[in-house]
């Protein structure tokens, strides 16, 4: 799949999230019981939400044996006025300047995306100043037809294109 890749300018998205530190090797096992939580959360409270699953990679982290881990939210957008309890708290994305592409495909594919920004960032002189993150958009039974929009958050000083 070839990737588009710009320069977004982006405000800031409302989650209800659960923060949890997960080893890239459990991300997809972990994922869904995560976002559960929330799911959970939000149709006991009768939340207004989107609809649209995000994880926010706040941190890399390496562990014993050099093992990659995330510290990372694992939420769903809301709107509105809600309060937070227990494991879920309230969080957003990040804003301001961000590079972004579009990934349609299985999920297990998604490496590529990131790859993808990374390369286009270092290619076009655009720091990545922090987290990153990724917005799920409407289940479907076809791989193929799964949509992932993946963000890097910029350094706001990185220059224009």
């Amino acid at each position: 799949m070839e990737y588009e890749v710009d320069r977004v300018q982006i405000p800031p998205h409302t989650l209800a999230a659960v923060r949890e530190t997960v080893r890239q090797s459990e991300l997809s096992r972990r994922a869904p019981g995560l976002l559960g939580e929330v799911w959970q959360f939000i149709a006991e409270r009768k939340i207004a939400m989107t609809g649209h699953n995000v994880i926010v990679y706040l941190e890399e982290m390496r562990g014993p044996e050099a093992a990659l881990s995330f510290d990372a939210l694992f939420g769903v957008e809301v709107r509105g006025i809600w309060d937070p309890a227990d494991r879920i708290i309230d969080a957003s994305t990040p804003s301001g300047p961000a590079a972004r592409t579009i990934h349609m495909g299985p999920y297990s594919d998604l490496e590529k995306a990131h790859n993808a920004v990374r390369r286009w960032c270092a290619e076009n002189g655009q720091r990545m100043a922090g987290p990153n993150w990724e917005v799920y958009g409407d289940w479907s039974d076809d791989p193929e037809k799964l949509r992932t929009d993946v963000f890097y958050q910029l350094e706001a000083g990185s220059r224009q294109l």
